[in-house]
């Protein structure tokens, strides 16, 4: 994908997390993290062979996410001394 191509997703996400604010604040913070991710990590995604379509891109950043929410389990949060 080029960088144009990423942007509109960008654009694509902002947007849905507008439309989901306020009615769904959790939603609109997910799809709000989406973007930024992209954003900070666009030159990634560009012309690479392993992410041609814009739902490639999205259920990479989806599967990171998930790894990096499931990362921690609740005991762990419990023994964090913050």
């Amino acid at each position: 994908m080029n960088r144009k191509e990423l942007e509109n997703i960008i654009k694509k996400y902002r947007g849905k997390s507008s439309k989901a604010y306020p009615h769904n604040e959790e939603k609109a913070a997910y799809y709000e993290r989406i973007a930024d991710h992209l954003e900070d990590n666009i030159d990634d995604y560009i012309d690479s062979e392993y992410f041609t379509t814009g739902d490639d891109v999205i259920n990479d950043i989806k599967e990171l996410f998930s790894e990096l929410d499931g990362f921690y389990d609740d005991e762990d949060c419990e023994n964090m001394d913050i």
